[in-house]
Formats: structure tokens, sequence, C-alpha cells
């Protein structure tokens, strides 16, 4: 798993092999945290160097091919059962050896809302929060709520910006 601290752009101390650009597309709601994920070599933007493109959905694969390179790019010592494109395969069958993901996964399907913040929260050790979230639209029985109530606890997330809703289903 990851280091329950691996999210945070502040408490990073990978050494940096070279300068990263910085991106020119990214609002300043994200801007430090794209920074940060380009510096520690999760993420090396989107098409043209200096762009990270916020705006586009994401899918199963580029989030668990984030969460991959933030635990170091193990080696996997298992196939999963799909074929994707060379640079995504090794963090899917990753994601496949830790149970994040099982025999009907899509690759190529957006990621939602609420299975980015289960991954996550998988790969940090699926850690119990102190208190539930209080979005109207996670039911407490939902496979993602301990994510969810955990995601907020740590100021991950703060729901969808109404202030009572979390929007599980939303893409990311």
């Amino acid at each position: 798993p990851l280091s329950p601290t691996a999210y945070s752009p502040e408490q990073s101390a990978k050494p940096q092999p070279k300068p990263v650009p910085e991106f020119t597309d990214t609002p300043d709601w994200c801007k430090a945290e794209a920074q940060w994920a380009a510096q520690e070599g999760i993420t090396n933007g989107y098409g043209a160097q200096d762009k990270f493109a916020p705006g586009l959905d994401c899918s199963q694969q580029e989030i668990l091919t984030f969460l991959w390179r933030a635990a170091d790019e193990p080696e996997p010592k298992e196939k999963a059962p799909v074929t994707v494109a060379s640079y995504y395969q090794d963090a899917v069958n990753w994601a496949y050896e830790q149970g994040y993901v099982g025999e009907g996964f899509d690759p190529a399907a957006a990621c939602t809302r609420a299975q980015a913040v289960s991954y996550i929260w998988k790969a940090l050790g699926e850690q119990e929060a102190k208190q539930s979230a209080d979005f109207t639209d996670v039911d407490a029985e939902a496979p993602y709520a301990k994510a969810v109530d955990w995601a907020v606890e740590k100021g991950i997330t703060k729901g969808d910006g109404s202030g009572d809703t979390f929007a599980p289903d939303k893409v990311c």
C-alpha cells in the first residue's frame, strides 16, 4: 500500500531527476496538486508537455496508473484478466493483484468519484474515519461510504461543491 501521506504535496521527499514544466491549464483549485503529481512522477501531463487537462474525463486505467506510480511502480506478480495498452498494463495488473479491481473490470471506462476515492482509500490502507460524512447522496451501506468518510476527514474531498452532496456517480 501507499504511505498514508503519499497524497500530500507538502510532505514529499522523493528526489527529482529533472525539472518538471509548469502546467499552463490548471485552475487555482488544483494547480499545486497537479504540479506536485508531475514532480513525483505520478503524471506526465496530457499531450503537450505543459498541459494537465483537468477538464477531461479520467479512465479507470489512468486513475490506477496514478496510484501505481505513487506506490513506486511495484512489479506485479499476477496478470489481470484484461489486456490494456502497454503503458497501463503493469498498473492494471497491480490493481488486480491488490484486489482493487476484479473480473468484470473495464479499464477504459470512465472513473467515477466513488471509484476514485475507493481506490485511494484502499491504496492507503482502508483507514476508518472517526465520523461519517454528511452527504445526502452517500448511503451509509454503499460500498464506497467508508472511503468517502475517510476522504472527507483527510481533506481529500469536500463533496461536489453543493455543500451536502458528494456526487458518487460523477466522472472524475
